[in-house]
């Protein structure tokens, strides 16, 4: 078993923000958290015993649509 913590500090823009994260196993199982803090931490545990490399995706919109957005690779041990 795995846990993969996320944390995110949003600047700029115009508040409110819409932030959706998805963690995606290697299996291509995925997880989707959503919320609209601008700072935070996100827990998402993730049972892949012979390990493999999991996938971070975040997107940030604000409230006059605009967007940013980013990708992890994670690996994990066995």
């Amino acid at each position: 078993s795995h846990v993969v913590t996320v944390s995110w500090k949003i600047s700029g823009g115009t508040a409110p923000y819409t932030l959706t994260i998805t963690v995606t196993g290697p299996d291509g199982a995925a997880v989707t958290k959503s919320g609209d803090a601008f700072e935070g931490e996100e827990r998402f545990e993730l049972a892949y015993p012979d390990g493999g490399t999991a996938t971070v995706s975040v997107e940030v919109r604000d409230a006059a649509g605009a967007s940013a957005s980013g990708t992890a690779r994670v690996t994990l041990g066995e």
